[in-house]
């Protein structure tokens, strides 16, 4: 049995500045510890894996990386993994 979440994201409406990154921020919600995840700049989507945790919830952010620092937060989003 697969376990994944299609992310994806609208890139930010920032004429002057192009974001250098994006980092998905994700963890278990029964968890204090997250894991991050970059992804190319060209990319506003990601397969993210949830296995081999089953029926289990998770928060995940996604925020875009600029030169001069991190942009906002989209989320947290919570959302349980097949079972």
């Amino acid at each position: 049995m697969l376990s994944a979440f299609n992310v994806s994201w609208q890139p930010p409406n920032t004429p002057s500045s192009q974001p250098v990154a994006y980092v998905i921020r994700y963890k278990m919600t029964s968890s204090s510890m997250a894991k991050e995840i970059t992804v190319s700049p060209e990319r506003t989507y990601f397969l993210l894996s949830t296995y081999p945790h089953f029926g289990v919830e998770f928060s995940i952010e996604v925020y875009a990386r600029f030169d001069i620092g991190n942009g906002e937060s989209a989320g947290p989003v919570i959302i349980r993994s097949s079972k």
